[in-house]
């Protein structure tokens, strides 16, 4: 497990949705990106956040620097979306999150992400998006929506409190 130092409680409370103090804004210089300020944070902050926002929903086992999630809302993965920290285009059959994950999720909130997460000491750092999955009661809209959705999954289950998809 991974001991934050006091210089990563300022992003906790970025996590958390509250708003930075001025000192905290100080440690980030706005930059421009596309027409839109973005933060630039340094790795090391960047990295610290990604991890603190996957804890809650992370394994406790790591195995070759990779560490698997399931459980990730929304509005989660939007947050590490916006901070750069998520693999976003296709590959093999799947469209990816922006084409694929990222609308179904906004169209069904209750459904969640599940991939892994590289670790900042390899070369290949990232976070991969392998599927959705929803457990509890699914409605037959969201049969029907799930089904069309992800019928080129590797691995597709559907009943009718569970539904997962996989993508290799």
């Amino acid at each position: 497990m991974a001991v934050l130092s006091p210089a990563v409680f300022p992003i906790l409370d970025l996590a958390a949705g509250r708003e930075a103090s001025p000192t905290q804004r100080s440690l980030w210089s706005p930059v421009e990106d596309g027409g839109r300020q973005c933060l630039d944070y340094t790795p090391t902050m960047q990295d610290n956040l990604r991890e603190t926002l996957l804890a809650p929903y992370s394994e406790q086992s790591e195995f070759g620097g990779i560490r698997y999630f399931r459980g990730v809302p929304l509005n989660v993965l939007q947050q590490l979306i916006n901070r750069r920290c998520v693999e976003m285009g296709p590959w093999n059959e799947c469209r990816g999150v922006a084409g694929l994950f990222l609308p179904f999720l906004k169209a069904h909130p209750e459904c969640t992400a599940h991939g892994y997460a590289v670790s900042p000491e390899r070369p290949d750092c990232r976070v991969t998006i392998e599927g959705i999955e929803k457990a509890g009661q699914l409605t037959k809209e969201e049969v029907i929506d799930f089904a069309n959705s992800f019928k080129d999954a590797d691995e597709f289950e559907i009943t009718s409190d569970y539904a997962r998809c996989w993508y290799d």
